[in-house]
C-alpha cells in the first residue's frame, strides 16, 4: 500500500510539473514578438527561470522514478542524493518566491494557474514526497557541497547573459540595475542559504527513523 502511494504521488507530481512547464511556455511565447527570433528569444529566457529549470528537473526525476528499470539516466534520477539536491532547489524556488517575489507582481487566469503550480503547489508536494518516500540515513554532509555547483553555474551564466543581453531572470541580480558589488552580496547570500538548507535536509534526512517494510 505504501509503495503504490508513493508511485501515486510520484505520478501526479510528474503530471503537474510537465503541465505547469508546457503552460507556462504556451503562455510566454503567446506574449512574445511573433518573429522567429521573437520566439528563440522567448525561448531562452523561458530555460533561463530558476524556476522553470528546478521544475523541469523534478518532472524528470519523478518521471524517470515511475519506470521499473534501475539503469542509465534513471539511476541518477532517482539516487536520493539527487533527488534530495532537486527538493533543495525546489523548496528554494518556493521560498524565494514567497519572500521576494510574490509581491512584485499579481498574475491572474492562466497566468496565476501556471504560476501557483510552479511556485507552490509542486513545491509543497515534491517536499511532502521528499518527507514521506525518501529513503532515510543515506546522505553524507559533503552532499551540500555538491548540490551547491548548480547554483553557482546559474548564477554565473545569468549574470553573463544579463551583460550581454541587458535581460535578467530576477531583479536582485541585475548588475545594471544594483550594480556588481550589491548582486554579488546578494549571490553570496543566496548561495549562502543553498549551503544552509541543503545542510538542514541531510540533518533531517539523518534525523528520521529508517522505515520499515
Amino acid at each position: 500500500m505504501k509503495k503504490n502511494t508513493a508511485w501515486y504521488l510520484t505520478a501526479l507530481i510528474a503530471a503537474l510539473a510537465w503541465i505547469a512547464l508546457i503552460l507556462q511556455l504556451v503562455l510566454m511565447i503567446q506574449k512574445s514578438p511573433g518573429t522567429f527570433w521573437g520566439v528563440t528569444n522567448t525561448a531562452l529566457n523561458y530555460f533561463s527561470y530558476f524556476t522553470i529549470l528546478s521544475n523541469l528537473m523534478v518532472a524528470v526525476s519523478c518521471t524517470y522514478s515511475l519506470k521499473k528499470r534501475d539503469a542509465g539516466f534513471r539511476y541518477f534520477f532517482t539516487r536520493v542524493e539527487t533527488r534530495t539536491g532537486i527538493q533543495l532547489y525546489i523548496l528554494v524556488v518556493g521560498i524565494v518566491y514567497s519572500v521576494a517575489l510574490r509581491k512584485i507582481w499579481n498574475p491572474q487566469g492562466l497566468d496565476k494557474v501556471a504560476d501557483e503550480m510552479l511556485h507552490d503547489i509542486i513545491p509543497v508536494l515534491h517536499t511532502l514526497w521528499w518527507i514521506l518516500f525518501a529513503p532515510r540515513k543515506a546522505l553524507v554532509w559533503k552532499n551540500a557541497a555538491w548540490w551547491l555547483v548548480i547554483p553557482a553555474l546559474y548564477l554565473g551564466y545569468s549574470m553573463l547573459r544579463g551583460v550581454l543581453t541587458g535581460w535578467y531572470p530576477y531583479y536582485f541580480i541585475n548588475t545594471d540595475v544594483l550594480g556588481i558589488g550589491k548582486v554579488l552580496v546578494n549571490s553570496a547570500v543566496m548561495l549562502a542559504a543553498f549551503v544552509g538548507l541543503g545542510l538542514l535536509l541531510i540533518g533531517v534526512n539523518k534525523s528520521l527513523p529508517k522505515k520499515t517494510t
